[in-house]
């Protein structure tokens, strides 16, 4: 990855703050990883964001189960 693409995880991103800080993000050239507990609205957002043109990469991990989430970041 070279400078202008940007990468960006958020928790929480499947309602509320974190769904719209996913949408504010996306857009070209940026990667969206996005954690949520809730499947059906994560979907949702990564819809939103894909269609800003983001690449989108989903979990659904508790992000304090830290090995899980080490796993799954890299």
């Amino acid at each position: 990855m070279r400078l202008p693409f940007r990468a960006v995880v958020i928790t929480g991103a499947s309602s509320g703050l974190g769904a719209a800080l996913a949408q504010a993000y996306a857009g070209p050239q940026t990667a969206l990883a996005l954690l949520g507990r809730d499947r059906d609205r994560l979907n949702q957002t990564a819809d939103a964001c894909e269609a800003k043109s983001a690449e989108v990469r989903l979990g659904t991990i508790d992000v304090e189960n830290a090995p899980a989430m080490a796993k799954w970041l890299t």
